[in-house]
């Protein structure tokens, strides 16, 4: 564990030296008292820093929020104009004890986790998180990940939080989803370490009334410190940033789609939420509702029979079920097609379809789409169902049969010549 003070040099600027001293003599009281208190080693002070090991994180994390509850009664009691601020470091490992020293990467690693943290706040790495006895007899959770200084990977920082306003503050909306469905306001839910279930159904804790969801569509939870999403079974399934999932850790900004519904996992408001992700998908979250709306729609799905005969859909982000159904939004008169064959749809921009189990098959140019697996259409791809042919086009485009055509035959020509084989 590292410790590092903040604000000495300014206090000794409007205090003077000797108020400095007085509160540097409390400092270390407080601080060594905590170690020796919580079975820790102090090992020695660098500056206005010091470093200490135990033999159980349980009782370094303990002696963490000791530190730092101290350090604000200080101040109160004090009253100075300048109040001191501590950071804390924790990291847990192997290293190689001296007498009056220990080495090892636990030591650098844990010098970089007080370095990330703010003054007042305790940051300590996934290790440590999995080290402890209890992880619930101190509020922390997971709340980044961040590079560290000499290290290829990248690390998951945990926070522990010592004040009882902000713990409760945390609670109330440090971990939220933002859910945003096509022409619907805006929806902002707070998790405070629920777990949620997902659904079509009134009975489910988040309802997402749209027909392509199922009755109970996937589940939301915390595990080990950890937000998880898990599918349940549902019959479109569960995308998490782009990319079908049975279950999967949660990291801020992540993008969740059923069906035409998008989930922001939003981490903190005081944290790095707004990323990339959450930024393309919607709005800042702040405390007015926001109306987003559905970007105008791009693109048309144009079909061709094995007669030629073209239809036209325009293709929106809930999508268009494509099969042999009187209930699907492009109906395939065609046995050889089911009758919830495939489903294509617009995510922001980008058209993708998947195949819905399908007997016979959905077949991008000559390729074969695995079942439930979601693909993008690129350019002038040709999607083949049945004897059925489709294309994805700008929505201004003119449609007539000169849009199939290429060097040699016209796509009727050889949907025709298919259709014989």
């Amino acid at each position: 564990m590292f410790t590092d003070l903040k604000g000495s040099t300014s206090l000794a600027e409007s205090e003077g030296d000797m108020a400095v001293r007085l509160l540097l003599k409390h400092h270390n009281e407080i601080v060594s008292q905590a170690i020796e208190k919580h079975k820790g080693t102090f090992v020695k002070t660098m500056g206005d820093g010091t470093m200490s090991y135990f033999e159980e994180a349980q009782e370094g994390l303990r002696a963490a929020v000791e530190i730092q509850k101290g350090i604000d009664k200080l101040n109160a009691e004090e009253e100075s104009k300048v109040p001191i601020q501590i950071r804390i470091g924790l990291h847990t490992g192997s290293g190689i004890v001296e007498k009056n020293d220990i080495f090892g990467d636990v030591v650098n690693v844990a010098s970089r986790f007080e370095g990330l943290a703010n003054p007042n706040e305790i940051y300590f790495s996934e290790d440590t998180f999995n080290a402890l006895a209890d992880n619930e007899e101190i509020y922390c959770r997971f709340i980044k990940t961040s590079s560290i200084k000499g290290k290829r990977e990248p690390f998951k920082v945990f926070k522990a939080f010592w004040k009882e306003e902000e713990i409760e503050e945390d609670k109330s909306g440090g971990i939220s989803l933002v859910i945003q469905m096509s022409g619907q306001e805006k929806k902002v839910v707070p998790l405070k370490g629920k777990e949620l279930i997902i659904g079509r159904t009134t009975e489910n804790d988040i309802v997402l009334d749209e027909p392509y969801i199922s009755r109970r569509h996937a589940r939301l939870f915390l595990e080990g410190g950890f937000y998880f999403i898990e599918d349940l079974k549902s019959k479109l399934g569960v995308e998490v940033n782009g990319k079908k999932i049975s279950k999967i850790q949660l990291n801020n900004g992540d993008e969740i789609i059923l069906s035409s519904a998008h989930l922001i996992f939003v981490e903190g408001p005081d944290e790095e939420a707004r990323q990339t992700g959450a930024k393309e998908a919607m709005a800042p979250v702040d405390g007015d509702a926001t109306v987003l709306h559905a970007p105008e729609e791009m693109y048309k799905l144009v079909t061709i029979s094995k007669d030629g005969e073209i239809m036209e859909h325009t293709i929106t982000d809930e999508g268009l079920m494509i099969g042999r159904s009187q209930t699907a939004e492009v109906k395939l008169e065609d046995k050889l097609a089911s009758r919830q064959h495939a489903r294509i749809w617009d995510s922001m921009g980008r058209i993708f379809i998947e195949d819905l189990g399908s007997n016979n098959g959905t077949f991008l140019d000559d390729r074969r789409i695995k079942k439930e697996q979601k693909v993008e259409v690129q350019g002038k791809q040709v999607i083949k169902i049945a004897s059925y042919r489709l294309l994805v086009v700008d929505r201004m485009q003119k449609v007539d049969e000169s849009l199939f055509a290429d060097d040699k035959h016209s796509i009727t020509q050889k949907v025709k010549r298919f259709w014989r084989r």
